[in-house]
């Protein structure tokens, strides 16, 4: 996503690109415009990357008053188990006889192309001396089905569904990416089970977000989205327009 540090380096290079392509062309502007939305909104994802969270000498997660997240990256403190034979459900993950969990210890995962199922598990201790309400997102959009497993006091664990295969009405969270509500009681630690099946590339970041924070960068989102297919819209009309004037076939071609 445009969060990840590649596709914000991307962003930028193409925006300088455009720059300086519409210094050495006569137009409209169009590409300076694009190339400087895209230059800054690369160059500003670079300043905002996220704090990696704190965690203790088990890899928990650790929220305290002074680290209460606006948005943390907490994919180090993930642990995961790749299911090779599809056997394992939530009962067998979070039982008595769990399978090994390994750490990723990274601050983002790149395990190349994953056909098995692969079962995380999140640990987060609220050291504070109020309720933790939070969004857990993976920031991957292309990922086919993530399913977040939550637990409230001893009841059964609940699944929550998100993932580029998932429809609109089972996502509990509208986002691209993979996105669910979580609360930690104040004092208590909870643990979080992620399934993900997949069958391309396996690479995410995980974030930790306060909710409003999390609303508002994804309104910043959907605004840019809206401004990229905007400009993409104007190119396309002006090609259209000088088409129709001058009848030169190469203007069919943005």
């Amino acid at each position: 996503t445009v969060a990840s540090p590649p596709i914000a380096f991307l962003f930028f290079v193409i925006g300088a690109c455009l720059l300086i392509f519409e210094f050495f062309t006569a137009g409209v502007g169009v590409a300076g415009l694009v190339g400087a939305v895209l230059a800054l909104l690369g160059w500003a994802v670079r300043f905002n990357a996220a704090p990696l969270a704190v965690t203790t000498s088990e890899g928990v997660v650790k929220l305290s008053e002074d680290s209460a997240p606006r948005c943390l990256n907490v994919t180090a403190a993930l642990e995961r188990f790749v299911d090779a034979k599809n056997e394992f459900s939530i009962d067998s993950v979070q039982g008595h006889a769990p399978p090994p969990f390994l750490s990723f210890a990274e601050d983002s995962v790149n395990m190349g192309f994953v056909g098995d199922p692969v079962w995380m598990r999140l640990r987060v201790l609220n050291a504070s001396k109020k309720d933790q309400p939070l969004v857990f997102e993976i920031n991957n959009p292309r990922i086919a089905r993530v399913e977040f497993y939550t637990q409230e006091g001893d009841a059964p664990y609940t699944m929550h569904v998100a993932g580029a295969a998932a429809r609109e009405e089972e996502r509990e969270i509208t986002h691209a990416a993979s996105a669910f509500h979580l609360e930690v009681p104040a004092g208590k630690a909870r643990t979080y089970y992620i399934h993900v099946v997949n069958s391309g590339s396996f690479r995410f970041v995980a974030f930790l977000w306060k909710p409003s924070v999390f609303q508002k960068r994804a309104a910043q989102w959907r605004a840019g989205v809206f401004v990229f297919m905007g400009a993409l819209l104007a190119m396309t009309l002006y090609h259209l327009v000088v088409f129709l004037m001058l009848r030169e076939a190469a203007y069919l071609y943005l």
